[in-house]
């Protein structure tokens, strides 16, 4: 049980840290190196091209490398993949505008958590 509540709106109950891109902690697998997009005392996201080839049955095992130098083991499982397309035939950016438009007048603190 953590000790913290969980916020408010927030499915998640650990605060997940960003870094800047210049000084994103590593996460080490099998020699292969990927950056960390955010991590917490519960886990972590990390950038990978295609999927690790040191992902076994959807477990991870590996080292987590901070700017600092210190490094600390991390295991755990898999629980989603994010794919990104690059279109060839897509959306058109007057509709992204619109969309941004009306998410910002009915959810106006979104992105601002």
């Amino acid at each position: 049980m953590s000790d913290q509540p969980p916020a408010p709106n927030n499915q998640r109950q650990r605060f997940r840290l960003r870094h800047p891109s210049e000084v994103r902690p590593k996460l080490v697998i099998d020699e292969q190196t990927y950056d960390v997009l955010d991590v917490s005392e519960g886990g972590l996201k990390f950038f990978a091209n295609e999927l690790p080839p040191g992902i076994q049955n959807g477990r991870v095992d590996g080292q987590m490398v901070f700017r600092d130098g210190e490094s600390i083991p991390v295991k755990g499982r898999v629980v989603r993949y994010e794919i990104a397309v690059q279109f060839e035939e897509g959306v058109p950016y007057k509709k992204i505008v619109s969309e941004q438009i009306g998410i910002f007048k009915h959810f106006p603190n979104f992105g601002h958590q």
